[in-house]
């Protein structure tokens, strides 16, 4: 299967990226035994940035 390269530029305040990531990590686990299972997610959906994370117990956007 061939890969696409997809470019992705945003321009927002460090301020609120921060903010947002900041919020979002406290549910990725610093350490875990399976690390590829937890994550923290930026993309964008309609416009907006958005910020998710899941440890597969909690998943939060």
């Amino acid at each position: 299967m061939a890969q696409r390269k997809t470019e992705l530029k945003v321009a927002m305040l460090a301020e609120h990226f921060g903010q947002a990531v900041r919020e979002m990590a406290r549910f990725a686990p610093k350490r875990s035994t399976l690390p590829i299972l937890d994550y923290l997610l930026v993309g964008t959906e309609a416009g907006r940035v958005t910020v998710s994370a899941n440890d597969l117990e909690v998943g939060v956007t």
